[in-house]
């Protein structure tokens, strides 16, 4: 009866929840996403292709580039931050996901599957693509990178790809393949560390995360992970890196310091109040109201309206 009890009381709150939602929604120009959560814009907005993948920003802060890369017209974008103006896009023939500056005014996209990495230099404002690095024939033949990082005193780039499971490093002085590395699945995403001695891999494919030493060449820690890793950052002092699991919408934190350094992951509900707090910390934000303020408000009212019950369910032996 206690569980039915609470159970009616969370559906109510809910329903209430999602008519006031609703209401804010005709006050705003609310996007409806595909997992049926909506978003609405916060100061100004620009307007970017058919699924934009991926941003990077140039190391001054001037420029943030996007590669979009739906089923339309691949295209790759160029935003002046000071003046949150559009200044340039051109089409690429095909992309997927990887961005990466080399520096204030010259960056990598992946070229996907046309199995090569086109250069692009910014000029005046403009995009111009200087040359390609190509790493094998194009399709069918089934290379596709998709992350890039850049050692910067090295003068080196990697790229991990999808489709034939491999991490290259290519010498941007000479514009050759040093090494290939083979992985054990699809990647997703790589970065460097800041101390430039490990690149950073997640494995779409498996449920690894990977760091390879870029002074030895070769693997040096395997570590499990959630289901579909996909992208991750990385702390300001390098020491923590958080990954985002697409399949069971968790995420897994890493101690770079220890040896199989997964300290845990963190399950959905506790990631989504993490996040409202980040949130209602930030001073230009207005306090979030989610449906994990539905969970509080349920579990309250079930205890006759203790307010030191408004927290997070533990489950249902809690009532």
């Amino acid at each position: 009866m206690k569980a039915t009890k609470f159970l009616i009381v969370l559906v109510c709150t809910l329903l209430s929840f999602g008519s006031f939602c609703q209401s804010a929604k005709q006050f705003s120009k609310s996007i409806m996403l595909p997992n049926g959560w909506s978003l609405s814009p916060y100061g100004q907005s620009l307007e970017l292709g058919d699924l934009p993948l991926n941003m990077a920003t140039s190391p001054d802060q001037k420029y943030l580039i996007v590669t979009n890369n739906g089923q339309s017209k691949n295209s790759i974008q160029l935003i002046d931050l000071s003046k949150n103006q559009l200044l340039d896009a051109v089409e690429i023939d095909k992309a997927w996901y990887g961005l990466v500056f080399v520096s204030n005014n010259s960056f990598y996209a992946s070229g996907g599957n046309n199995n090569w990495l086109v250069h692009y230099q910014i000029i005046n404002e403009h995009l111009v693509p200087k040359d390609t690095l190509i790493l094998g024939a194009k399709w069918p033949n089934r290379i596709s990178p998709t992350g890039l990082c850049y050692h910067k005193k090295n003068n080196t780039l990697y790229t991990v790809t999808k489709d034939n499971n491999t991490l290259y490093e290519i010498n941007l002085k000479d514009k050759k393949i040093n090494s290939k590395i083979n992985l054990p699945a699809e990647a997703y995403m790589c970065a460097m560390s800041a101390s430039e001695k490990e690149v950073y891999i997640s494995i779409w494919g498996k449920r690894l995360f990977l760091i390879y030493n870029t002074e030895k060449k070769q693997i040096t820690d395997s570590i499990l992970v959630g289901a579909h890793p996909n992208e991750f950052c990385i702390t300001k002092n390098g020491r923590y890196v958080f990954i985002a699991n697409g399949e069971d919408n968790s995420v897994s934190v890493i101690d770079t310091k220890k040896k199989k350094g997964l300290q845990r992951s963190m399950q959905p509900i506790e990631k989504i109040e993490e996040f409202s707090n980040y949130i209602d910390s930030n001073v230009y934000t207005a306090k979030p109201l989610s449906f994990i303020e539905g969970l509080k408000f349920s579990k309250q009212a079930y205890f006759d309206g203790d307010s030191n019950s408004y927290t997070i369910p533990n489950g249902m032996a809690e009532m």
